[in-house]
């Protein structure tokens, strides 16, 4: 590797670790490894730090003890001399929406991109990744892995997303099988979006790639670069719902309708609701105001998501053990099977003993035998 490629030292470390502390009270630093059976706070955020290979993974986090529905919040770009209301600058990581977990019941997962610690000058990275690590799909497993944890399905799962965290979110949901994805002026093919931005994020990972040139990359990794190929590579689709807007000129012809079109044209497509708005603005590529974006969740998640009070030994959950998991599952449920069939068999021994007594006493002459119907009978007059 390039003496010059990316290293992610203690002080990188430091410096996140103290930028996190201005958005959340407490940081909890583990491996991929802990993340299934860590004891988790509930009903307030904490950030979460994971270190994999060579890059740093932060989130920040609210789990809700009587609503185990997730809504994963994904980042776009983000401009490196925004400054807050005290005329500080922000410094990586960086997080779109980073305090919505505020407004929802359901549970809260929001990610920040390991691409913007590589470089200085990087607004926006997709979460590309090093050659033997596709930060998305780390991403992903971490996510399972934090489902497993607080025994969610990943059907009841929402990625949620804008521009670039859009296209992340819809990586994600391809990767997390059954979830959902609900998305507003998403990328859909990166290379279409913007080749300066591209550059900037392979230049920053090029030395990974061991003498690759960024052309060669873009082909042999196109799945991480453009939707439809990795719909292609994983011979799966999600439902999507992709609100775009009808002004924005550049969503509309370099994304919405070739996606659309290449979209309609595969195996794999599934339901794809495109919700076309009107919204005349300075930049017409922006989301939908905040208000109104909160809402469209909620609404979402309250018809789409179910997972109110989860019951650990009952559900099937849906994670890096899924096969072993639902094989476990089928054998529970054929053990409960075979009992209810020999309670059932019981059951009509039972009855069937019963009614030859109803017919014995129906037809005796014995007064000792017919005393339990005379008696009934005596009752009921």
């Amino acid at each position: 590797m390039d003496d010059n490629s990316f290293k992610l030292t203690d002080e990188i470390i430091s410096n996140a670790r103290k930028n996190m502390n201005k958005l959340v009270d407490s940081i909890i630093s583990l491996k991929m490894e802990e993340l299934e059976t860590y004891e988790f706070p509930q009903d307030q955020p904490f950030g979460l730090e994971i270190i994999k290979n060579n890059a740093l993974f932060y989130l920040i986090i609210k789990f809700s003890s009587t609503n185990k529905n997730f809504i994963c919040m994904n980042p776009g770009a983000f401009e490196r001399d925004r400054c807050t209301s005290d005329g500080e600058l922000i410094e990586p990581p960086y997080f779109s929406r980073w305090s919505w977990y505020r407004y929802f019941d359901e549970s809260v997962i929001i990610t920040a991109d390991p691409m913007i610690f590589r470089d200085k000058d990087m607004k926006i990275g997709w979460m590309i990744g090093e050659k033997d690590q596709w930060y998305v799909e780390t991403l992903s497993i971490i996510i399972k892995k934090l489902a497993i944890n607080q025994n969610v399905l990943a059907d009841n799962i929402l990625f949620f997303g804008s521009s670039g965290g859009g296209f992340i979110s819809l990586c994600l949901a391809i990767l997390t099988r059954n979830s959902k994805i609900l998305v507003n002026n998403s990328q859909l093919s990166i290379p279409r979006y913007s080749e300066i931005f591209l550059d900037k994020s392979l230049d920053s990972v090029l030395p990974t790639f061991e003498g690759m040139t960024k052309k060669e990359i873009i082909e042999q990794y196109s799945h991480r670069l453009d939707l439809i190929e990795l719909i292609k590579k994983e011979d799966y689709a999600p439902h999507i719902t992709y609100y775009v807007n009808a002004k924005s000129n550049p969503d509309i012809k370099k994304q919405a309708l070739p996606f659309i079109r290449e979209h309609l044209a595969q195996e794999q497509h599934k339901e794809l609701d495109v919700i076309f708005y009107s919204e005349e603005k300075e930049k017409t590529h922006n989301p939908l105001p905040n208000k109104e974006t909160i809402e469209i969740i909620k609404s979402y998640a309250k018809n789409n998501l179910y997972n109110l009070k989860p019951d650990s030994e009952d559900r099937i959950i849906y994670g890096n053990n899924y096969e072993s998991t639902l094989e476990k599952t089928i054998e529970k449920l054929k053990k409960s099977n075979e009992k209810l069939k020999k309670e059932n068999k019981n059951l009509n021994k039972e009855n069937k003993n019963l009614k030859n007594k109803i017919s014995e006493m129906e037809t005796s002459h014995s007064w000792k035998i017919t005393k339990p119907l005379r008696k009934m009978n005596n009752i009921r007059k």
